[in-house]
């Protein structure tokens, strides 16, 4: 075994030009004499005691040489026996220049680094103070040469430019008294108050204002009994819930006669009323239709603010719309200032329970009833929708304080149109589709069986559940009703749990929309479905020319008119609204988007799948899925409520009423199922929120403890909070950048390493609403257009980066022609870089605000006004790919190869020890064929990197596995140096992220004594990038304290913040660039080598199945000689790899719906690292 050296590579002995010879320097360096030190300053690591002196055997080694070029200085350490199988991790202490000659930590004793099954699980045993929970096995790593030595000249650097050998943490940030909430207090002018009043009457004796009262008039909310019970109900308690059915306009007319009734009372200055709407769309066209109905101009009297968008109105006497989310900064930042600037606070769509509307009301309860505690005005609260049980939020909001505050609630139920929508559930469905005898073939196929998408197995299901439900219902008698709704609700779930598994089947939604198209009246369709998928499916076959022979052609623009709705259509959204050729009939494909924020008139019919998909985030493995599932009744209730808006309507659902009456009352909170990290730093930055889990405990359906904690979990390893989970100044930066946490924090990265562009691209994409659209493209071309950007980098970032430049010039440019070229040929979204852009003008004025770009200039944009100094290695993409490893792209996952685990199986071991991962079927780094697949996870070596966003469950298949979304492979030396924890472990372990464990070898060509201690090199390493760069987080508390910008000449060559200095800065940023330059050639090299011995290998083994077969075929009688030759190919993939063929079919076949991505290069073999 060799002996590790002791030494403190945070101090020098020698370096590259001592003026000492080799024996010299051995000389010096032996009689230095340990002292003790009470006061530790750097970083020393504790080493076992070697029995000869460490630097003996560096005599024979050249000056120019690895080990010449550390800086080196020893300690001695005393062993310490333990009968423990699985030691503590060896503590890295800090101390000065001076060794330490007694430890207090306990060390234990080495064992042989060549055995294999020493990490095993069943060979280790655990103390009662460390968890049950057995050591992860280590994978081998190799580092190279080249990682070692200038891992010791960037060390050396460090030391010699004066980088402190002090530890460097993060302190809580100061609390900022300044709010950056403006508030107009609520005020009462009289003389304006009177000119309100004349205005509003001389404007109803106005011919077009008659005309539009009396249209307005016809909705009920309008009934002059239904406005007095309204202001009487408001008048007389704190907090109002408006049940109002869809059509009653209740969204457009609650917030104008409250105004009114304000201004007539002569009180209409000092009413300011804000009207929350779920969603961006609703709060513009809304604010933009009641506007036109008091025909007046936007910005006087009503207006809308959403994110990067401010139209707000006058402050005295107006209705502001505007989304959830802009009420709820306001609240946070200052609630007290945001209720005296407002009377009348009004959530609409209440029932949608998303995690802001909850977090809304929550602090709304908290602030109401504190200004009632302390006798202080406070503004009325309606709580609006249409389908909602209002005891929830009566009994939510009736709750007495601790002092014992209560506040008074009530509620107002208002009727809806008079129009009448006719349910048909799935039996009556089946019994109007069978009418007149016989199927037609070309509806029977997809009803009962003989099409792919044949919904006969849903029809089925949904049968026998029906008949379960019904049978339990009548066995159950009276005296023990609580045991039946306990059984029925068993029943549910258990139900839920085995059919919403797998992808839905369209073939019964597409043979409601034909028999409505043949039999009803004319009328619009509208169609739910879960997702975009569906949509297609249904969009195909409709065109598909299949039931021309039933005299329905959908191809015939002068009789069918089909729309797709989806959030990442805007684009295309409005075209639904143009008007069609009169008989024409309009077939209109949408997800949920139109339960609320849209409304079609002409809409006589829906058809509801009563399906739908939401994103699902689970705490414990960070994992987030999009599963099918069952819609709540409140969707029911608002999707039914589509038709009927002008006449009488039909409403389809391919259910059963069973199972309407089973479903959930309300959708699940997204409070329980979301990452709350964005949620948990905004709370952290205002001080009067510092308990942000008490307070997130206060919601109508609090999160678990485990979710908040896993957000502060992940903050922590951001640096915005402290451990105790006070926030930083960079939290406090953060937070101000409007961004993800991990994004913002990767801007700050590229801003300091000279690579900001491409962090800023990142950050202004939404993988929710990708630049490349996902929604009309196949499997194969979406993974040639990847495939065109960057190939080699082997990273899902490369093609975001690269597709937003080509675009964002052509746009600069001025060139409409490029531009509708890339739209049609790769297929980028003008709408997700208009977007994009919106985030980048916010972004911009933060930045720009701290000082690290110019002030926003009308002829440029946020990436024409970056410094250079900020921008030197924009085009090092390496670069970029290793920052992300430490911000967005932060879980790791590595290759394990075949596993006896549930057979022979491959897979990507991640932090969650029964999970497989498995590559995005999204990413740039899968297979273009299964044959390319099961070649790389045949030859891909045990132990590669892999750097992820996040997991992502699967449509069906094994419940162990997960798909590794936004993923760039990546080397050792980038996972050690970003990750976001490191320990140093015996037996040149280290543990990345608290659970990837890699024994560090060296090759042969490193000398003994430094790869004896490769893992403590690389330890000191990363210690030292972390003092680097969190002494430039330092600086962020003067950032923090906004300033005027600067507008001088020079604006254009600003620094980047730091206290470091600028020679320190720059040198370490070149030498951090070297050292992965130079790891990236090392690796491009080997994988060169690697790639010929793998065609190499493949030959050799085609070679011995010839044979092999030619001597088969001597045996064989000659009716079986032609047969393996046509199969010769599968023949010998089966021979190379048949357990990944049947993880191909098994695991890769769940996959329906999520759609794949070759590798950038067929040729191209992941590499051992």
């Amino acid at each position: 075994m060799r002996g590790p050296i002791s030494r403190n590579v945070g101090s020098v002995c020698t370096g590259m030009n001592s003026p000492f010879s080799p024996l010299e320097m051995q000389a010096k360096c032996s009689n230095i004499t340990p002292k003790q030190n009470l006061h530790p300053r750097g970083l020393q690591y504790i080493a076992y005691q070697s029995h000869e002196n460490p630097l003996s055997s560096l005599i024979s080694i050249p000056t120019d040489g690895l080990a010449f070029q550390s800086y080196v200085q020893f300690t001695k350490a005393v062993r310490i026996r333990t009968s423990l199988k699985c030691p503590p991790s060896v503590r890295l202490l800090h101390s000065g220049p001076e060794a330490v000659d007694h430890v207090s930590s306990s060390v234990a004793s080495l064992k042989d680094n060549d055995r294999n099954d020493e990490d095993d699980p069943d060979s280790l045993s655990t103390t009662q103070e460390e968890k049950a929970v057995k050591a992860r096995k280590s994978f081998r790593v190799s580092i190279p040469k080249v990682n070692l030595e200038s891992a010791l000249e960037t060390m050396r650097l460090a030391h010699t430019h004066g980088l402190t050998l002090d530890e460097v943490t993060l302190k809580p940030s100061p609390d900022q008294t300044d709010s950056p909430v403006q508030v107009t207090p609520l005020r009462n002018d009289r003389r304006l108050a009177a000119k309100m009043k004349t205005d509003l009457e001389v404007s109803r004796r106005q011919d077009k204002m008659k005309e539009t009262l009396r249209l307005r008039q016809t909705l009920p909310l309008m009934a002059k009994g239904t406005q007095q019970a309204l202001l009487k109900l408001i008048d007389d308690n704190d907090v109002v819930v408006v049940l109002a059915k869809t059509g009653s306009g209740k969204t457009t007319q609650v917030p104008q006669i409250i105004l009114d009734d304000k201004i007539m009372s002569a009180q209409g200055p000092c009413t300011n009323i804000v009207c929350t709407q779920p969603r961006r769309i609703a709060a513009a066209s809304v604010a933009q239709r009641v506007a036109h109905e008091r025909h007046d101009t936007m910005r006087n009297s009503v207006g809308y603010h959403i994110r990067h968008d401010n139209w707000s109105p006058s402050p005295f006497g107006s209705i502001t719309y505007c989304t959830t989310g802009i009420l709820l900064n306001r609240l946070i930042a200052n609630p007290q200032a945001a209720l005296s600037s407002h009377s009348h606070i009004i959530v609409d769509e209440v029932h949608e329970r998303d995690m802001q509307i909850d977090l809304v009301l929550s602090l709304l309860r908290r602030a109401i009833r504190a200004r009632k505690a302390a006798q202080e005005s406070f503004p009325k609260v309606i709580l609006m929708s249409a389908t909602i049980d209002p005891t929830t939020f009566l009994d939510y909001f009736k709750q007495p304080a601790e002092d014992g505050t209560a506040l008074n609630v009530d509620c107002l139920d208002v009727e809806g149109r008079r129009a009448h929508v006719e349910t048909h559930f799935l039996p009556e469905i089946l019994s109007e589709l069978s009418q007149g005898g016989d199927l037609h073939p070309s509806i029977s196929q997809l009803i009962q069986g003989g099409h792919h998408q044949s919904s006969a197995q849903h029809i089925e299901q949904e049968m026998h559940f029906s008949a379960r439900q019904t049978k339990l219902a009548s066995s159950s008698s009276s005296d023990n009703a609580a045991n039946q709704n306990a059984t029925l609700t068993s029943a549910v779930h258990e139900t839920d749990s085995v059919e919403l598994i797998g992808p839905m089947r369209v073939g019964l939604a597409v043979s409601v929309i034909v028999h409505i198209a043949r039999t009803q009246p004319e009328g619009d369709i509208l169609v739910f479905f879960p997702g975009s998928t569906d949509m297609e499916k249904v969009e195909l076959l409709l065109t598909s020319g299949r039931f021309a022979c039933l005299g329905v052609d959908f191809q015939d623009p002068k009789k069918f008119r089909l729309f797709k709705l989806h959030s990442l259509r805007r684009e295309t959204n409005d075209q639904v609204f143009e008007a069609v050729p009169e008989g024409c009939r309009r077939i209109i494909l949408t997800t949920n988007i139109a339960e609320t924020s849209i409304t079609l008139p002409d809409v006589v019919y829906v058809v509801d799948t009563g399906k739908e998909r939401n994103s699902l985030f689970d705490p414990s493995t960070l994992a987030r899925s999009l599963p099918y599932a069952w819609i709540s009744k409140t969707s029911s209730i608002q999707r039914r409520g589509r038709a009927g808006r002008v006449r009488n309507g039909h409403y389809y659902a391919l259910f059963s009423k069973e199972r309407h009456d089973s479903l959930r009352p309300m959708q699940r909170p997204k409070l329980e199922q979301s990452d709350l990290a964005e949620l948990v730093l905004q709370l952290k930055a205002f001080p009067q929120h510092t308990d942000v889990e008490s307070l997130l405990l206060e919601t109508i359906d609090p999160p678990t403890s485990d979710s908040v904690a896993s957000a502060v979990r992940q903050l922590q390893s951001l640096g915005a909070l402290t451990e105790k989970g006070d926030i930083t100044d960079l939290g406090r930066l953060l937070w101000r950048l409007g961004v993800h946490p991990a994004l913002g924090k990767g801007i700050l990265l590229g801003s300091l390493f000279g690579c900001l562009e491409p962090m800023l691209i990142i950050a202004c994409h939404d993988p929710g609403a990708p630049l490349v659209s996902t929604l009309e493209l196949s499997i194969d071309k979406l993974r040639v257009v990847k495939q065109r950007y960057l190939p080699e980098l082997e990273s899902d970032f490369a093609w975001i980066i690269e597709a937003f430049k080509e675009y964002h010039e052509a746009n600069l440019a001025g060139d409409e022609n490029l531009m509708q070229e890339l739209r049609d040929t790769k297929y980028i979204r003008h709408r997700a870089y208009l977007d994009m852009m919106m985030t980048s003008k916010g972004l911009h004025d933060v930045l720009a605000e701290v000082g690290f770009v110019p002030p926003p200039r009308p002829d440029q944009t946020l990436f024409e006004s970056l410094p250079e100094s900020l921008n030197a290695h924009s085009d090092n993409m390496v670069l970029v790919k290793a920052l992300l490893v430490n911000t967005v792209s932060a879980e790791l996952a590595a290759w394990r190869g075949g596993t006896s685990f549930k057979g022979r199986q491959y897979g990507w071991s991640t932090d969650i020890r029964d999970l497989k991962g498995m590559i995005s079927k999204h990413g740039v780094n899968e297979g273009n064929t299964r044959r390319d697949r099961r070649k790389k996870k045949r030859y891909r070596s045990h132990g590669r990197l892999m750097a992820y966003t996040w997991k992502q469950g699967g449509l069906d298949g094994p419940d162990d596995v997960v798909w590794l979304e936004q993923a760039s492979m990546v080397t050792p030396l980038m996972a050690i140096l970003f990750c976001r924890s490191l320990k140093l472990q015996v037996d040149q372990v280290l543990e990345l992220n608290e659970w990837l464990r890699l024994r560090i070898v060296a090759p042969d060509d490193v000398p003994p004594e430094i790869a004896g201690q490769a893992a403590v090199i690389l330890m000191e390493l990363r210690k030292t990038f972390d003092r680097f760069v969190n002494s430039a987080w330092l600086e962020l508390e003067r950032l923090n304290q906004p300033r005027r910008p600067r507008h001088s000449a020079g604006q254009g060559q600003t620094p980047a913040p730091s206290g470091l200095g600028l020679e320190l800065r720059n040198v370490l940023v070149e030498a951090v660039v070297k050292m992965l330059d130079a790891d990236e050639a090392y690796w491009k090299e080997w994988r060169a080598r690697r790639r010929v011995e793998i065609a190499l290998d493949i030959e050799q083994q085609k070679k011995a199945q010839e044979e092999a077969d030619v001597e088969a075929a001597v045996v064989e009688d000659e009716g079986r000689k032609a047969e393996p030759q046509e199969d010769g190919g599968a023949l010998e993939m089966e021979e190379i790899d048949p357990d990944a063929e049947e993880e191909d079919d098994n695991i890769e076949s769940g996959a329906e719906g999520h759609r794949g991505n070759s590798a950038p290069d067929q040729e191209y073999e992941k590499a051992s690292t």
